[in-house]
């Protein structure tokens, strides 16, 4: 796994650039669940799928990423850790390697956290070109890779080092900036590696080392010494290269348009559903269900991430409303129909939580205010309180928030209010 996520030369000085990326290279609306982009798509119109991930890291087909921190909640919905790839390739080391040692190339694209753990706002996706290589004498040494290709000048100090050469380059790295990568032109999004075989929706297996192509220069690598430098183990030549690559990722064809319902909730004094939710900007959303006229729902509000909120409230008339209702987005030009039915619940306001003397007083009403009405129920933390709401409750501490929770759903926390 790849952790630093960084700009940065170390031990060498790295002459010239990475080109600007010119083209059809674009990134996909982000998903409301995972808060990454459902998909980036390079030059060539070849799109790999965001998380959460496919796959174990090992077996094949997989994608590449670190496990689900499970106490983490920004990581459980994601399905990884701190980073997963939508494309990685690395040279195969068994063949690209110099008469000194190891080297390590390494090309993806990356979504990780600007924090180096899994936190709120702090997404990033970046590109990243790493090389590390072991040489046996100090020179200018030329790494043409995919893409383009990188000078390097190598001092007698840095060819005592394990690492003569340790070279990465990550671009994008801005947090919530998603178009980043594209916009300061990551050379991967020129055309990804796509390995010779690979199964069907995949451009690599993540584990099986072949021959691809897709680069917009070449597709290979090759590490050029001075003259005279014996480079490789083998021949003795002053380079060495391999065209064999292990590549991960997943294709994506038809895009499913990302939905999601941020809050669906009733009032029976009115016979009202009062939707939120997130959807692509340009998408139409309908809703439906018992009791319930199919109808748009209103103008998205645009939102940073090129996805859009919507709120509609509609009318039930059924003597009870629905427990689910159904939101549907059609099929539109690169994108799938996505239905996805959220229950319906009621509202619970909070109206008293204080604490005196070793009691909590807990008052709090609901939106359901039919003949048989919900069941409220307090919570301190995650423990459920004797009795009903309201109520009042034995406690011997006092605590910092409680929650009560409704038998239709609905909940609602308040800090509790301490007695002199």
């Amino acid at each position: 796994m790849l952790k630093k996520i960084s700009v940065y030369v170390l031990i060498v000085m790295a002459i010239g650039s990475l080109s600007q990326v010119a083209g059809a290279a674009a990134v996909g609306p982000v998903d409301p669940v995972t808060k990454y982009p459902v998909y980036y798509t390079d030059n060539n119109g070849v799109s790999v799928a965001g998380p959460p991930p496919v796959g174990d890291g090992a077996t094949a087909p997989t994608n590449i990423f670190s496990p689900v921190i499970a106490s983490n909640p920004i990581s459980v919905p994601t399905g990884f850790g701190d980073e997963y790839f939508y494309w990685v390739a690395t040279a195969d080391r068994n063949i690209f390697r110099t008469r000194t040692g190891r080297v390590d190339v390494v090309f993806g694209l990356e979504a990780a956290y600007g924090t180096g753990v899994p936190t709120a706002g702090q997404q990033i996706v970046f590109s990243r070109l790493r090389l590390r290589a072991a040489l046996p004498t100090a020179g200018t040494y030329t790494f043409d890779h995919p893409w383009g290709t990188v000078t390097f000048n190598v001092s007698v100090t840095d060819a005592l080092l394990k690492r003569a050469i340790n070279y990465t380059w990550d671009i994008g790295v801005a947090a919530g900036n998603f178009n980043a990568v594209i916009a300061q032109g990551g050379d991967v999004l020129k055309g990804f590696l796509i390995a010779t075989g690979a199964p069907v929706g995949w451009v690599g297996d993540g584990v099986t080392s072949t021959t691809v192509t897709g680069g917009s220069v070449r597709n290979l690598v090759k590490l050029t010494g001075p003259a005279g430098v014996r480079l490789d183990p083998a021949t003795n030549a002053n380079f060495i290269q391999t065209d064999r690559f292990v590549v991960s990722g997943r294709k994506v064809a038809a895009i499913p348009t990302p939905l999601a319902a941020d809050r669906v909730t009733y009032t029976t004094a009115t016979s009202f559903i009062d939707i939120f939710g997130t959807t692509a900007a340009a998408a139409v959303v309908t809703v439906s269900g018992a009791g319930v006229v199919a109808v748009p729902l209103d103008t998205l509000v645009a939102t940073a991430d090129a996805n859009g909120k919507f709120y509609k409230r509609v009318a039930y008339s059924t003597a009870a409303p629905p427990a689910t209702i159904t939101l549907n987005v059609p099929a539109s030009p690169g994108f799938t129909a996505t239905t996805i039915n959220p229950a319906v619940a009621d509202v619970v306001y909070i109206t008293q939580a204080d604490w005196a003397g070793g009691l909590l007083t807990v008052a709090a009403t609901s939106s359901d205010t039919s003949l048989t009405p919900p069941t409220l129920t307090a919570f301190n933390g995650a423990t459920p309180l004797v009795g009903v709401v309201p109520g009042i409750f034995a406690v011997a501490v006092p605590p910092a928030s409680i929650e009560v929770r409704s038998s239709e759903g609905g909940k609602d926390n308040m800090l509790t209010h301490i007695v002199p």
